[in-house]
């Protein structure tokens, strides 16, 4: 039982710095888009740039934030693992559909 144990805080340690990580590369996103609007001439993308850089400062991050917090406190607790594990997909989802959509225009 102990060992089992163990393994999952091991898990657990891993997720919380990737989650970390993909959370730190998401803000490099939204400053590095925020930084391309001073010389973007298109403002439909302009403004497609902006809406999505606020949909992952002010909802996705904030969430993964949470989520790695709820797993510091509580590590054994599968459920907090498992809430973290799903931000994190959505923080990936919203940055992948933002990078795509950020090359169209």
């Amino acid at each position: 039982m102990l060992s089992k144990h163990i393994f999952t805080i091991c898990e657990c340690i891993v997720l919380q710095q990737s989650a970390k990580r993909a959370a730190s590369n998401a803000t490099q996103l939204v400053n590095m888009a925020s930084v391309a609007g001073k010389s973007n001439t298109n403002p439909g993308s302009q403004h497609l740039l902006s809406a999505q850089c606020a949909t992952v400062a002010d909802d996705i991050i904030p969430r993964v934030v949470e989520a790695m917090r709820a797993t510091i406190k509580h590590p054994e607790n599968t459920e907090s693992l498992s809430q973290l594990i799903s931000v994190t997909q959505d923080m990936m989802q919203v940055c992948q559909e933002y990078s795509i959509s950020s090359t169209l225009f």
